[in-house]
């Protein structure tokens, strides 16, 4: 696989990776037993911003050329 669609599926994959991560997270999660709080939207956004950000379309061509 060469750089060029390294990049590309990161360019098309991430966004649709932090989509998907936003809304497969649930609206509450358990702090403990019998106890459940809401998952705020702000923290929803962060995670699925994070997941984008993580995807290969900024990988070093360096890394890419062996």
């Amino acid at each position: 696989m060469n750089v060029a669609t390294v990049r590309r599926i990161g360019l098309f994959g991430g966004p649709l990776l932090g989509l998907l991560c936003y809304y497969l997270l649930p609206p509450h999660y358990s702090t403990g037993p019998g106890e459940w709080v809401e998952f705020s939207q702000a923290g929803r956004t962060t995670l699925g911003m994070m997941v984008w950000m993580a995807s290969p379309a900024c990988i070093p061509s360096s890394c890419c050329s062996r």
